[in-house]
């Protein structure tokens, strides 16, 4: 009678595991992993005959929005301006847009116990990530116009 009472206890910790396991991870995952962290980019290759300190600053200061918003759980560590050259690439000389191209490195951070990111895998840099933005001539506003690799 004893051996009974100890398998029915084993029975039910043995199935109430999964049960515990699944409920958590349900619940951990309610919560949403933190913002993309871009408050320490560092800005690399400046040199531009087109585009103006003011002009990169308003630029990352647009990436770094977009990296907050859509990378959550990764860390900006370095934008590197791509050139004049690329950044006229595909530009029709009479155009009304200017085009200024980046490559990037970013970190992804581990995710806590139990919490599933499918964006990035965790742990890793990426390095050569693309951000081109765009803006209308005269205006300081960008807005990122295309990002990925390639």
């Amino acid at each position: 009678m004893n051996k009974r009472k100890i398998s029915d206890v084993a029975i039910i910790i043995i199935l109430a595991l999964p049960i515990i396991y699944f409920l958590l991870w349900i619940q951990v995952n309610k919560t949403p992993l933190p913002a993309g962290n871009a408050d320490k980019v560092v800005l690399m290759q400046k040199e531009s005959n087109i585009f103006t300190e003011q002009d990169f600053n308003d630029a990352v200061e647009c990436i770094k929005k977009y990296f907050k918003k859509s990378f959550t759980n990764c860390e900006l560590r370095e934008l590197r301006y791509a050139g004049d050259d690329l950044s006229q690439r595909g530009l029709e000389p009479d155009s009304d847009y200017d085009i200024i191209w980046f490559f990037s490195s970013f970190y992804v951070k581990r995710t806590p116990f139990l919490h599933q990111n499918d964006d990035w895998q965790e742990g890793t840099t990426h390095d050569g990530y693309q951000f081109i933005l765009e803006r209308r001539k005269g205006t300081d506003d960008w807005t990122v116009r295309s990002t990925g690799y390639g």
